[in-house]
């Protein structure tokens, strides 16, 4: 996530268009963390992000980070070539 940050941090305000991927992740506190202060840090540049691989316990997760990040730009998806799509449809 540091790389990504990084990356995502260079770019202009509401511009970057995210796909990730959280199928086989591992799920533990310092993870939950982790992704609500990256979600939260990032807010500014992000134009809108797909999550694909959403399921269990990582489902109450995202559901949590859109509740405290208030974020209106991160959907769910099941499928990453409908993601994919949707990114490339993103004005």
């Amino acid at each position: 996530m540091k790389q990504a940050e990084a990356l995502i941090r260079n770019q202009p305000p509401e511009s970057v268009l995210g796909l990730l991927d959280v199928s086989g992740s591992m799920y533990n506190k310092e993870v939950a963390a982790a992704f609500k202060e990256f979600a939260e840090d990032n807010k500014p540049y992000i134009k809108m992000t797909v999550i694909i691989g959403l399921e269990g316990i990582k489902k109450v997760l995202y559901d949590a980070v859109i509740i405290f990040t208030r974020r209106k730009n991160i959907v769910a998806m099941d499928d990453i070539e409908k993601a994919k799509d949707f990114l490339a449809g993103i004005k």
